[in-house]
């Protein structure tokens, strides 16, 4: 499917509104039918949430000014949607509704492998990286990692020539760490540089897990080198598992806490990794990965192909009689009443208020745009105030 530029800015400008994100985002389009009528509604919406101001929709100018900027280092906004959008990340559930690329935007459409692990890594940890990284290139795969110090930089450093993926979790323009600017550069004229954040956007510290769900994402497999228990490569190795992505790890010594999270994983059943050949023949040997991938993608393809025939609510129909308001303003406050500032399983809220799903979900909706809660991984929410 291609967009048009019309569309592409109002899709930008929903992303970008205040508390849309990208599963609010997918709600929005499922139900309204398009993105311009989506928001209309915003406002409306946050109020009925319980919004104490009235929510501002990005405007038109501000994402075109964002698209222009884009355009001006010579990258590429790929929308959610769109053919050229990569098959692997379309099937998420929290799918970014955008991703701007720098480099060489063809290489998120062949099969890729991510590789990641700790910033303080061995020496025998960054060169047993390095080797593998590289004969996985060789063995036709793309690496992906995340152009962090130590095993992400080795992993990333090594497949320049065969095919580089960094996902960033701050703007494509923005080089983090700053140290690996020569790797960043590389990657820009013969790999790729994937984000989702807009660009010129600095990140904090919670922005690294949402950038490592697209790590995952992206690719058919895992591989875990040299990471603590409580790390960033093991919540990658998290969402791979989520997301239904096979999860290698290379073992390493009990006394080194940099081999606890690998040792962990390979206890609960990942696939262990001496050499490259462990990872290339478990994903030569069987492509029930990549089959089940194209058919959930081509199963949602035909329904975003038909998305206006789902839904094509209007504006005019958030008008409700006063008794369904005042039951749908009960279900937000007993919704809110069941959360905290821990995250809740969605489907617990539903079993509990022996609700309609759709309901909930409607609700829920009306409360993230109004600020009192927010969505959360694995199909949860949390009480933001």
């Amino acid at each position: 499917m291609v967009f048009s530029e019309q569309e592409r800015v109002e899709r930008l400008q929903l992303l970008r509104s205040p508390r849309v994100g990208p599963i609010t985002f997918r709600h929005l389009l499922k139900r309204y039918g398009s993105a311009r009528k989506a928001l209309l509604a915003l406002p409306e919406l946050a109020r009925r949430g319980g919004a104490k101001a009235k929510i501002k929709p990005n405007s038109s100018a501000q994402a075109s000014e964002e698209m222009a900027r884009v355009d001006k280092v010579k990258g590429k906004m790929i929308f959610w949607g769109e053919e050229d959008y990569p098959q692997n990340l379309f099937v998420l559930n929290d799918a970014p509704p955008v991703i701007t690329v720098l480099g060489q935007p063809q290489l998120l459409l062949m099969t890729s492998i991510s590789i990641v692990g700790t910033r303080n890594a061995s020496a025998n940890g960054l060169r047993f990286t390095a080797k593998i990284a590289k004969e996985c290139g060789e063995g036709g795969y793309v690496v992906v990692s995340g152009m962090a110090r130590g095993i992400d930089t080795a992993a990333n450093s090594a497949t320049i020539e065969s095919g580089s993926i960094a996902v960033l979790a701050g703007g494509v323009d923005h080089i983090y760490p700053y140290d690996n600017r020569k790797l960043y550069h590389s990657l820009v004229d013969r790999g790729a540089i994937v984000s989702e954040m807009p660009i010129g956007f600095s990140p904090t510290g919670r922005h690294f897990p949402r950038r490592n769900r697209i790590i995952a994402g992206l690719s058919v497999g895992t591989v875990i080198i040299e990471a603590a228990r409580k790390s960033g490569a093991m919540i990658t190795a998290r969402y791979a598992l989520e997301q239904g992505r096979e999860v290698f790890a290379v073992p390493g010594s009990p006394q080194d806490e940099r081999s606890s999270g690998p040792n962990d994983l390979i206890r609960d059943g990942a696939y262990l990794v001496a050499e490259a050949e462990d990872i290339i023949t478990v994903l030569n040997r069987t492509k029930t990965i990549s089959e089940r991938l194209k058919g959930r993608h081509a199963r949602q393809a035909e329904i975003y192909s038909n998305i206006d025939d789902i839904i094509s609510e209007s504006e005019d129909k958030l008008e409700t009689s006063g008794t369904k308001q005042k039951e749908e303003d009960k279900l937000r406050e007993q919704i809110f009443e069941l959360t905290n500032f821990e995250p809740t399983p969605i489907d617990d809220i539903i079993r509990l208020l022996k609700s309609d799903a759709q309901k909930v979900q409607s609700a829920l909706l009306e409360m993230e745009l109004a600020g009192r809660v927010a969505r959360v991984a694995g199909n949860c929410i949390v009480r933001c105030k």
